[in-house]
């Protein structure tokens, strides 16, 4: 893995329901935490100038999230917070799903959410099948 700067705007006091999601639209990610009330939108890779945000992408991503979902109570965007700082690019970034004596690891670096619940459906199947954790 290695690090890269980026930027990202969080918009607090958001209601969009109790469960957590994310998306992922033209490699731009969305996401939402029920438990905080936060709307997190970003993606924005900076080469230079690590100071200073991509005001304009994330304005380009706001704008094509908010027709995509015009039903949501959207903040105005200059209500939300432009935050940057460093993130992991990960090579593959594959979740991973490992068993330890009687302890069950499970993580990995995020890319693409809706990959995560397949993958460690079928490794646990895969190895709670090997294993004598199956009944326990």
């Amino acid at each position: 893995s290695k690090p890269v700067q980026g930027s990202y705007l969080v918009y607090s006091g958001v209601d969009l329901g109790e469960r957590p999601f994310s998306l992922t639209m033209d490699g731009n990610n969305f996401i939402y935490h029920p438990w905080t009330k936060k709307m997190i939108i970003g993606s924005t890779t900076i080469n230079c100038s690590h100071l200073l945000p991509d005001e304009k992408g994330l304005q380009t991503i706001d704008q094509n999230l908010r027709e995509l979902f015009p039903e949501w109570s959207w903040p105005a965007f200059s209500e939300g917070q432009i935050l940057t700082g460093l993130r992991e690019k990960a090579q593959g970034r594959r979740p991973y799903l490992e068993i330890h004596e009687n302890a069950v690891l499970s993580g990995g670096y995020y890319k693409n959410g809706y990959s995560l619940g397949p993958y460690l459906a079928e490794k646990a199947i895969s190895l709670f099948s090997q294993t004598k954790l199956i009944g326990k």
